[in-house]
């Protein structure tokens, strides 16, 4: 008798949730489909208003936590669900600028301030979506399953800031070259990434730190960031790291991954101590290639400390 009450109440947990699961579904199927309302607009983001006493406190998000966070200056946090996502530096003025095409039904924009005397100012950039119900109303009753969301994001070069980026999932092409970086944390979460420097940062780097979760994830021209300490961490997929750019001071850089496959480029005018190397089921390979573009450019020589570990899959360095 006792074994038949536990096997009953071990079977009356999936049927719970299943039935939960079938009341919802029916409930959107009656609902119908979502009130589609395209929006095609843009929004020019002043930062002047940082510093108001008036702005209430807000904290980072626990995706953004970091140990080198400094409330002298600006930060910028961005967070990107779903869509096709640009972000990108302009040398115009000193405000942010927004341009979104995207189904407010569907997906939110929200954008507010953060002001504290301890962690200085903040500027909050949201794309969110609407929720489960709105998400199964759409899967169910529209014949394209597409959410088209599109947003780029302009931010001046010439404001110091330290920027906090999560691209959760969809396509992300994210151009910081130029800009005025104290701190970076960039989380990739779905899909493909794409992260490049091609202009030098104008003031000095605390560190960066990359963090990719799954799917394709790429940063390029690491060297142009200055920054002190770099961090790269995938979970699964292909990544790509490149350490070009004119280094202006030496850098220690942990590039860690649990399974994928992925290159690791450092140029030839950089002088590499890489000495930990960890790897439990995969390949390492290291071979070195001249860049002549960078070694005319770097002098003099900067050293890379580069330890890297994988536990499951290819790493290549050259």
């Amino acid at each position: 008798m006792r074994v038949k009450q536990v096997f009953l109440g071990c079977l009356s947990i999936p049927l719970f949730f299943v039935v939960v699961a079938l009341v919802i579904g029916v409930l959107a199927l009656a609902l119908g489909p979502p009130d589609h309302q395209p929006v095609d607009t843009v929004y020019e983001q002043p930062i002047d208003q940082a510093g108001d006493s008036k702005l209430r406190s807000q904290r980072l998000p626990r995706w953004a936590d970091t140990d080198f966070g400094s409330p002298e200056v600006l930060d910028v946090v961005i967070d990107l669900q779903e869509g096709e996502f640009e972000i990108e530096p302009t040398n115009v003025g000193e405000a942010i600028l927004i341009d979104a095409d995207y189904d407010e039904a569907m997906a939110r924009l929200e954008r507010s301030f953060s002001s504290d005397p301890e962690d200085g100012d903040r500027l909050f950039i949201e794309f969110d979506g609407r929720g489960m119900m709105q998400q199964l109303r759409h899967l169910i009753h529209s014949r394209d399953q597409h959410i088209n969301n599109r947003v780029r994001i302009q931010l001046p070069a010439s404001v110091p800031m330290e920027l906090y980026i999560r691209a959760r999932k969809g396509e992300s092409k994210i151009d910081l070259s130029g800009l005025s970086l104290r701190l970076l944390v960039l989380e990739h979460a779905m899909g493909a990434s794409e992260v490049y420097f091609d202009e030098p940062n104008p003031i000095p780097m605390e560190a960066a730190d990359f963090r990719g979760k799954m799917g394709e994830f790429s940063v390029t021209g690491l060297g142009y960031t200055g920054a002190r300490a770099v961090q790269f961490e995938a979970k699964m997929g292909d990544f790509r790291v490149d350490f070009r750019g004119p280094m202006p001071q030496d850098m220690i850089a942990s590039v860690k991954v649990s399974m994928g496959s992925g290159h690791i480029r450092v140029p030839r005018d950089v002088r590499l101590d890489y000495d930990q190397r960890y790897v439990i089921f995969g390949d390492l390979s290291v071979r070195r290639r001249t860049d002549r573009r960078d070694a005319e450019r770097a002098s003099p020589q900067k050293t890379l400390s580069l330890n890297t570990s994988i536990k499951l899959g290819d790493m290549h360095v050259r």
